[in-house]
């Protein structure tokens, strides 16, 4: 599993770091549109998506609102040629720039956009949702020829430990969700480890795991954000590592090593919030 140095802080000490880098804010005139730019470029789900095979039709699974539709024409290149499909339990404000749209429980539906060649899938802050992630793996083999790519972004357990929200808005940060539990539809934070086996073992190839830390980034939106939510959730994610995430390809047969792994008891479900998309 991934780590930071923030991940062998105390809950105490973690507290005292977010003050410590909130309260380092800055006056720095700067244009949002810019920093936002800036972020995005250096994210890795934009540069999973931007360099996606030309004319290829990509699945946003658990699209929420339909965000990540917005980068085919920004930042960097424009991706028109991507086929966008997106699958959600509820329509999203931009699922109208989708060229597909089910809204459906991935978890009970028969069958997911039945007759279409997918050839990747971005599956952004979904499988913490689950009360086991095989299913939403075993699915990504079943659907998947060989050579399509996968990237699957989920909190690190570091998230579990951090400040609570309301602990946030009482000291006056305008924040989004910031400890694991803040959103009671979360069911597990999932190890990386953990996650990167299953695929080895629904034949997957593992090309990266890493964790979401872009401190200056992170420095930039804070200052930028005039103490907007969204702003300083994605500041405050990308100081601290909160996010984990792996990209891998589809291999041509079934992994050799079997992963074992706990589940735990269901729990409502929803799609993420408008952070991510």
């Amino acid at each position: 599993m991934t780590t930071t140095r923030f991940d062998y802080l105390s809950e105490r000490q973690l507290r005292n770091a977010t003050l410590e880098f909130f309260g380092a804010s800055t006056d720095r005139i700067s244009a949002q549109r810019d920093i936002q730019y800036a972020f995005h470029c250096l994210s890795p789900r934009l540069n999973f998506f931007k360099n996606l095979p030309e004319g290829a039709t990509v699945l946003d699974l658990g699209a929420g609102d339909g965000s990540l539709s917005n980068f085919r024409k920004w930042p960097l290149t424009n991706r028109d040629d991507l086929r966008m499909l997106a699958l959600s339990l509820e329509r999203g404000e931009h699922f109208d720039n989708y060229d597909g749209v089910e809204l459906k429980n991935f978890e009970t539906a028969d069958e997911i956009f039945p007759g279409e060649t997918i050839d990747a899938v971005i599956c952004c802050h979904f499988i913490e949702h689950m009360s086991d992630p095989e299913p939403t793996l075993k699915f990504l083999s079943d659907r998947l020829d060989k050579g399509s790519r996968v990237y699957i972004e989920w909190p690190h357990p570091v998230s579990k430990k951090m400040p609570r929200r309301d602990w946030m808005i009482a000291n006056g940060i305008n924040i989004s969700t910031t400890r694991f539990d803040d959103d009671d539809t979360h069911i597990e934070a999932w190890d990386s480890d953990l996650v990167a086996g299953l695929l080895r073992n629904h034949g997957f190839t593992v090309e990266t795991v890493g964790r979401i830390v872009m401190p200056h980034a992170a420095s930039q939106l804070r200052d930028a954000s005039e103490n907007d939510e969204v702003g300083n959730t994605l500041a405050f994610w990308a100081y601290f590592g909160w996010a984990q995430y792996i990209i891998a390809e589809r291999a041509g047969g079934a992994g050799t090593w079997v992963v074992r792994h706990p589940t735990v008891s269901a729990r409502p479900k929803s799609p993420w919030q408008r952070i991510f998309g």
